[in-house]
């Protein structure tokens, strides 16, 4: 047996919640790409730019630690084709 609770919502409640569900999809599509191009950045500026960790991370606009972490968790190497 499978239970299922229903609530009747004012079309308005039910509206303001639809559009809750719709900004958590888009704020984490975000968030992935954010980090995305957080680790091609931290790459390029590192690896490819020769910059130091820390000059790096005042550029992004985080820790040394933080930029250790993008580079640490699968170097996205953007638009050089090149793989790990």
């Amino acid at each position: 047996a499978e239970l299922r609770e229903r609530f009747k919502l004012k079309g308005v409640v039910r509206s303001r919640i639809e559009r809750l569900a719709t900004k958590r999809t888009q704020l984490l599509k975000l968030q992935t790409e954010a980090s995305r191009e957080a680790r091609a950045a931290a790459y390029l500026l590192t690896r490819e730019e020769g910059m130091s960790v820390r000059d790096a991370a005042a550029l992004l606009g985080v820790s040394f630690q933080r930029v250790q972490q993008l580079l640490e968790n699968g170097e996205e190497r953007a638009g050089t084709g090149r793989e790990r």
